[in-house]
């Protein structure tokens, strides 16, 4: 319990932090997005302040280190990617000079840009950079825009860039942006793209098909969330702190309502292992239980009978339980003394001391909690002097017959009545809890076994077929009919195909007897004589079936089977190999590792798939 609040704790104050840090810190102004104009499609969420873009049908089909904050969608970026193929493929351009023009035309998704009115704002170094590299391509002036743009393969005129302007500022004039020019040589550029800072967020992942790279250094990682701060409104940054807030309460009411009830024990799933327990060991036990409970002693050898055999099963949290006849009659913790169960309390209500909690503390003590102190001292309560610390005890309630709850005290009498604060006693087992409803003490449920009772299948011919060696099971009570029809039941994996040289080696020397396969007959190429057999399956194959009969056997089904052998006599009953299909094969261990007989899912022969070679422990299949 206490952990558990340690935990929400941990959750709730970096939650509380953040959301001060929210309330408090300087708002700025929110900044929306404004269309460009001139050639560039218009913003779908113009009025709005950029967004963030998902993985999907609307992601970004250019540009998309901006998925995190742009005003762009599908229309800027098809408008950019067009333009960009094209000084690849009809503008004979450099790969610097594609790259560095699909930066220029991302421009227009860079959120700083899109809140700006205009046409993006350049920086004049950076269309210097473009010029330089573009120099060579070829660039028309569209028709429809009236700006350069690359040359495409319906242009008419076409020439290098270097006939078309002379340096990077009409270049980029000339496409339709905008160019901020320093007033002085060496002026810092900050308010346009292109810059130093500008793209060194992006300078080192700069690819069409990538995200912004992601910041591992906690200082980054700080220093960003303090800026989205900055950045972020009022208005949404007092909605997120009161969410904060409210998220933060809800936590710590959780945590102290949860101090009122502890993790429901003695589930099936705690249940790790049962293991029946030697002679000496079981010995033990009962002395352990006759020194702590002397009541019981003229009722041991009925409770735990020196024939039965004992079986001690392991749960979580170092709890272990006794169990005659799969029935848990005693449990403790890591080597504490034994507690009886609250049925067998019942049974024998006075093999325990006792303490009684009021009327208040039923209802507590009912969902999980501990014992507090206060609840044993008020009018209600009652101690029993002579109880002493790391004594099991039954909790008595006020007003009630029977115990409801074992708990083993943290203090003694004594010192509860003095103290009066805190937990006195632990609750170890109360009613309704998994030990009280009967927990699967079937090693945690896990190995329980089920069988099918009828076929998935729906084939009408199967149906018929359960159905008469129901009949034939229920008046004969014939073993071979109750093996033929719990192979009926069986999945397809259990059913495995025979061959047919497997069938004549199964039957020689058997000449007289009939051969039932609950299962396919297939044919084997490799059998040249098939000699004169009588076979009962559920299905053959058109060869398998032409080779026995051309040979002078039968191919019998099960309703013939069972007019002529009700009873099994003069049958021999087989089935094929389990074991032989070929996924079996891909079963165990890695291939290639030392000591696996595991074969590997090669796709295809050739040398890109063949084993690894050499002596190493890593040696294994490219596949």
């Amino acid at each position: 319990m206490q952990r558990s609040r340690r935990k929400n704790f941990r959750v709730a104050s970096p939650l509380l932090v953040a959301s001060l840090l929210l309330l408090f810190s300087p708002a700025k102004a929110e900044e929306v997005c404004v269309s460009k104009g001139g050639r560039f499609p218009p913003y779908s969420s113009e009025g709005r302040p950029p967004r963030k873009v998902s993985k999907g049908p609307k992601d970004l089909t250019l540009c998309r280190v901006f998925r995190r904050k742009t005003c762009c969608d599908v229309a800027q970026t098809h408008a950019a990617l067009v333009t960009v193929r094209k000084l690849a493929l009809t503008g004979d351009a450099t790969d610097e000079c594609v790259q560095l023009w699909e930066l220029l035309e991302c421009s227009i998704c860079d959120p700083r840009v899109g809140v700006q009115p205009g046409p993006p704002r350049i920086c004049a170094s950076f269309c210097d950079r473009v010029f330089q590299a573009c120099s060579s391509a070829y660039f028309s002036t569209d028709a429809i825009t009236q700006v350069l743009a690359p040359c495409g393969t319906t242009e008419i005129i076409c020439a290098r860039a270097t006939e078309w302007v002379s340096n990077g500022t009409d270049l980029c004039q000339a496409a339709g942006f905008a160019v901020k020019v320093p007033l002085y040589p060496g002026e810092e550029e900050t308010s346009c793209y292109g810059s130093k800072a500008s793209l060194d967020s992006i300078a080192d992942s700069w690819n069409s098909n990538s995200d912004v790279p992601e910041k591992l250094e906690k200082e980054a990682v700080l220093g960003d969330f303090m800026q989205q701060m900055k950045e972020m409104p009022l208005r949404k940054k007092v909605f997120w702190a009161v969410g904060g807030m409210v998220l933060t309460a809800g936590l710590l009411v959780i945590s102290k309502r949860k101090g009122h009830s502890q993790r429901k024990r003695f589930s099936y799933e705690d249940v790790s292992a049962q293991n029946q327990v030697k002679a000496s060991v079981q010995r033990k036990i009962r002395q352990s239980i006759a020194e702590e409970y002397p009541g019981l002693e003229p009722v041991l050898e009925d409770l735990l009978p020196k024939k039965s055999p004992l079986i001690v099963a392991k749960c979580q949290n170092h709890l272990n339980l006794v169990l005659v006849n799969n029935v848990p009659l005693f449990f403790n913790i890591r080597d504490g003394p034994y507690m009886p169960t609250l049925r067998l309390l019942h049974q024998y209500p006075n093999i325990m001391k006792k303490l009684q909690v009021d009327r208040g503390a039923i209802k507590f003590v009912l969902a999980g909690a501990n014992i507090m102190c206060p609840g044993l001292t008020s009018p209600g309560g009652a101690l029993d002097d002579k109880v002493e610390s790391e004594t099991p005890v039954a909790i008595m309630a006020e007003g009630k017959q029977h115990a409801l709850a074992i708990g083993f005290t943290k203090m003694s009498a004594k010192d509860i009545r003095a103290v009066n604060k805190g937990i006195g006693v632990d609750n170890m087992h109360y009613l309704n809890d998994g030990l009280w409803k009967g927990i699967d003490l079937k090693a945690g449920g896990k190995s329980k076994k089920t069988r099918r009772t009828a076929p998935k299948s729906d084939d009408i011919y199967l149906k018929l077929l359960v159905k008469l060696y129901r009949f034939l099971v229920r008046r004969t009570g014939s073993k071979f009919n109750a093996v033929i029809l719990k192979r009926l039941f069986m999945s397809k994996v259990n059913k495995p195909p025979l061959s047919l040289s497997r069938l004549i080696r199964y039957m020689s020397g058997k000449d007289d007897k009939i051969a039932v396969v609950v299962g396919t007959v297939t044919d084997d190429i490799r059998v040249y004589e098939v000699p004169a057999l009588k076979v009962t399956a559920l299905r053959f194959t058109e060869t398998a079936r032409a080779r026995i009969e051309k040979a002078g056997g039968e191919c019998l089904t099960f309703d013939q089977l069972a007019l002529r052998a009700p009873l099994g006599q003069n049958t021999v009953l087989l089935r094929g190999p389990k074991n032989a299909r070929e996924a079996v094969k891909h079963f165990g261990p890695a291939p290639g590792v030392p000591h696996s007989h595991t074969k590997p899912y090669v796709r295809s022969k050739g040398r890109k798939f063949e084993r690894a070679r050499g002596r190493r422990n890593s040696r294994g299949f490219r596949v």
